[in-house]
């Protein structure tokens, strides 16, 4: 006979329902490059970075990279 695992089963139950909170985020990226140098900008927007129902936290990021081969 075949025993199932009911633990399993209702595990999966529970969390079928657990509401969730989601973080966006936007991003813009630039790249150039000539030579044996590259130019990098990156912008980011994010939306709910704590992962919260209540209270949206926004944050930025801004990256400037440039390197250099020789």
């Amino acid at each position: 006979t075949h025993k199932s695992n009911n633990s399993q089963v209702k595990r999966k139950r529970l969390n079928e329902y657990t509401p969730k909170s989601w973080m966006r985020g936007d991003s813009i990226q630039i790249a150039y490059t000539i030579g044996g140098v590259g130019l990098k900008y990156a912008r980011t927007d994010y939306d709910n970075t704590l992962f919260t129902f209540d209270s949206k936290t926004p944050r930025e990021s801004q990256i400037f990279a440039v390197s250099l081969a020789f």
